[in-house]
């Protein structure tokens, strides 16, 4: 709730309204998009007021205030283009792209709110060479979202892995962790 040490975020009326409209419509109610929206801002000289001759910070009104101001802070509008790495969803690049896809074809299926609320928090972390091909490891944070994405997505997860072409060894699917427990 801070945008700058020592000063906390009131929540009125007008900011809820406007962090919502911005959750759902620039950073498609994923958190690690506001987070790094978030470290955006604390990267930048300008936001920060630490610039020579300005004597004001932004405050959360005004880095919500409309689509325009949040693209462009994401943009770099605000930092000079210092930005930090993007949190990534996949930790292995070789499967990077093919992941995007994966989750492209699971919003189309089941909807981009389902897909959004149940892998917003979730990392491909590890992959398993076998003889037939590659087991890819997805860590869920908790045992539920776990089992959630088991009963719900699993076959799915591993027929559209298995139809991407995108890796030099074919995916075979997916084993499911949780982060407690790779912990």
């Amino acid at each position: 709730s801070k945008l700058t040490p020592g000063q906390n975020a009131i929540l009125t009326k007008k900011r809820k309204e406007l962090l919502a409209a911005r959750w759902i419509d620039e950073f498609a109610e994923d958190i690690r998009a506001w987070r790094y929206f978030c470290e955006i801002i604390g990267r930048s000289e300008f936001c920060l007021g630490k610039l020579d001759g300005k004597n004001w910070t932004i405050d959360l009104t005004w880095a919500t205030q409309s689509s325009d101001r949040v693209a462009k802070i994401l943009e770099g509008g605000f930092s000079g283009g210092n930005h930090p790495p993007k949190p990534p969803s996949c930790s292995i690049p070789e499967f990077a792209d093919a992941w995007d896809d994966v989750l492209k074809r699971l919003a189309h299926h089941h909807g981009k709110a389902a897909v959004r609320s149940w892998f917003s928090n979730t990392i491909i972390t590890a992959t398993e060479d076998t003889p037939d091909g590659i087991m890819l490891t997805l860590e869920a944070p908790r045992e539920f979202v776990r089992g959630w994405i088991e009963k719900h997505f699993l076959a799915d997860l591993n027929h559209y892995w298995r139809e991407c072409d995108y890796c030099s060894r074919p995916v075979i699917g997916i084993q499911l962790k949780t982060k407690e427990a790779t912990s």
